[in-house]
């Protein structure tokens, strides 16, 4: 679920309820793998923002996007990333502000 920073007013909303969070667990404990963790275990990579309130620029955002592998691909992971590009406008197109790349 939302890593690195969990907004204090949020806990109860969309991405960041505790039932969110207990399905999300529930995955990992079948044995799937985070794999943006398995190759980085720390730091904050955010791959939704906010437009409102400069959020980008502030860097307050939620990492919304996960790639959970199989225990046999984790263990072929050699990197895994969150584009660097962010965020890129958003269009009719493309609403979304991140993307995770492995």
């Amino acid at each position: 679920m939302p890593t690195a920073t969990t907004p204090k007013n949020g806990t109860k909303k969309i991405h960041c309820s505790s039932i969110e969070r207990q399905w999300f667990k529930n995955l990992l404990d079948l044995g799937l793998t985070d794999s943006l963790r398995k190759i980085h275990p720390e730091g904050a990579f955010y791959t939704w923002f906010d437009y409102r309130g400069a959020m980008f620029q502030r860097k307050l955002g939620l990492r919304i996007d996960h790639i959970l592998t199989s225990p046999e691909l984790a263990a072929t992971l050699t990197d895994v990333t969150v584009d660097p590009r962010n965020p890129r406008p958003r269009t009719p197109q493309r609403s979304r502000t991140g993307d995770c790349r492995v």
